[in-house]
Parts: structure tokens; sequence; C-alpha cells
């Protein structure tokens, strides 16, 4: 009940079956439409309004940031990388000489792995970066496998550092241990939704027609993974040329920086 005007009217309301003189599914489209909350108008940036908060306008607009504060951003990128002295010790420990995997026996058996594991690497969809990097603990691991106290040279080759590297690279557990510390280094398992299993069982065949992988096959590969880890003294980080070519342009920066702070790029 409503007075307008010095007199009592009634006022239909929503729960007033008369105002609703549409039945069935027009009546009910018109509750609905009638009783929608109406769209707010757009707010223009920066523009206050009753109910709000001179804080909370304040906020939502745009702040260009000050010369003090693009330095003090610039100083602090300059400051996260590695330096060029950090980046070049590390190389330093993962230095080894292809002599010994120019050999013949260690020639033959790095190519057809590297054939096998980099087909399906194309057919999995695989990077290539984490092919590289496997190879490359290998590579590591035959040139230094005949210092480890495990090597028992026999004497049939021409030297202990080709036979070792001949049995390294014609060990398919440990070329499977080493794809499989590159994906985990990689964080291949959250990119590719898959875990570390998944992704490395299809390549324990070696071969079309290869034998496939068991549990105890599998338990081989868990256990080469640590014998390459202990081999490289876990040394699986290693700088990249990129990495070197982004600490010497943080370096060259910083230069510029010290002699005219105004002249930034």
């Amino acid at each position: 009940m409503e007075k307008a005007g010095g007199k009592n009217r009634l006022v239909q309301t929503r729960s007033d079956p008369a105002a609703y003189p549409h039945q069935g599914l027009d009546g009910a489209v018109q509750r609905l439409l009638e009783g929608a909350p109406s769209t707010p108008p757009p707010k223009i940036l920066g523009e206050g309004s009753a109910d709000s908060h001179p804080q909370d306008d304040e906020m939502e607009q745009y702040h260009v940031p000050s010369d003090g504060v693009v330095r003090d951003l610039e100083q602090i990128t300059l400051e996260a990388g590695p330096s060029l002295q950090i980046l070049q010790s590390q190389a330093r420990g993962t230095e080894i000489s292809g002599a010994a995997l120019e050999a013949m026996g260690v020639y033959t058996s790095r190519l057809d792995a590297i054939r096998w594991i980099s087909s399906q690497f194309s057919a999995f969809g695989f990077r290539d970066e984490w092919l590289a990097d496997a190879i490359f603990y290998m590579d590591r691991l035959a040139v230094n496998m005949h210092r480890s106290p495990n090597f028992m040279p026999l004497g049939q080759v021409d030297s202990p550092e080709q036979q070792a590297a001949a049995e390294v690279m014609g060990h398919q557990d440990l070329w499977l241990a080493s794809v499989m510390i590159a994906l985990k280094m990689s964080e291949a398992e959250s990119e590719l939704d898959s875990s570390i299993q998944d992704l490395v069982v299809p390549l324990v065949p070696f071969e079309a027609n290869g034998a496939k992988c068991n549990r105890t096959r599998w338990n081989r590969i868990k256990r080469s993974e640590f014998l390459v880890m202990r081999q490289l003294d876990r040394r699986l980080v290693v700088p990249t040329a990129v990495q070197f070519i982004q600490a010497f342009c943080r370096e060259l920066h910083k230069g510029v920086l010290d002699v005219s702070p105004a002249g930034r790029w």
C-alpha cells in the first residue's frame, strides 16, 4: 500500500499476479526481464562515483614510473643474472675433449643411439634442446668414465679412455637415464602433462622391433640415472651460449650506466 497525492492507491508489485496478464512462457519471460538488474553505465577511468572511496579511485589511475624507479629496476635486473665469472666457472667444470668420441667403436654406437632417440623425440613432439642436453650428458659421461673406480680396463682398444667411451655409448640404459635427467631438468613433465615414466618408456626399445619396457628394465634405468649423476658430479646445469651473451649484455649495459647514468638504453 502506498500513498500518492494524499490518496491511497494500490501499487502492483512482482508478487502481485495481476501485474502479469500473460500466462505460461510469455509471463515467465516478462517477469524475468522486469526483475533483472540493470547494467550500470561504463565508468570512465579516474571518474568518481557516489558510492566509491577516493582511495579506490586513486588506485585505478595509471601511474608513470619516475626516472628513479626505472633506474632501480635496471639495477635489480643487472644484479639478478649470474656474472661472467660464475658462468665461466660452471662451464670449466663440464669441459670435455672430443678425441675419444671420434674413435670408430664410440662414434658408431653414439650415432645409432642419437638416430633412434631423435626419431622418437620428433614423433612425440619433444623439444630439440632436451635431446641436446641428453647427448651432452652422455658425451661428458663417456669421456670421464675411465676415471671411475668402477671401470675395469680390458686392454682391448688403444686406450682405457676409448674403451670406457665405447662401453658408455653402447649402453642403452645409460642413454635412457640421460634422457630422463634432461627431461626432469627441463620440467618436461609439467609442460607435457605426463609422468617421467610415460615420457621415457616409449624410447626403451631402441629399434622398431626391440624389447618393450618391463619393471625390471625400468628399475635398471632408474639405477643408471643415479650412476650418471654421480659420475657427472651432479653438474647438470651447464651454461649455454645464450646465457653468456645475456651476461655480456648486462655487463656492457652496467658499464654504460656507470659512465653516464642518464644515458640508459
